[in-house]
């Protein structure tokens, strides 16, 4: 990542976030789409099922 330009203090953040997701730190269920949004968080097919005429 360094080698490619990144800023060490990121690249060393993105490494350690790396080790989070498998230890399972981040399995979590977040809340904040619906606090934001007034809606419960949709999936990513009934997003796209929903929108389509915008990606075609």
């Amino acid at each position: 990542m360094i080698a490619s330009g990144m800023a060490a203090e990121v690249a060393d953040a993105m490494a350690e976030l790396g080790t989070l997701a498998p230890k399972g730190y981040l399995a979590g269920i977040e809340d904040s789409i619906e606090k934001t949004l007034g809606h419960p968080a949709r999936d990513f097919e009934t997003f796209i099922a929903e929108n389509a005429q915008t990606f075609s």
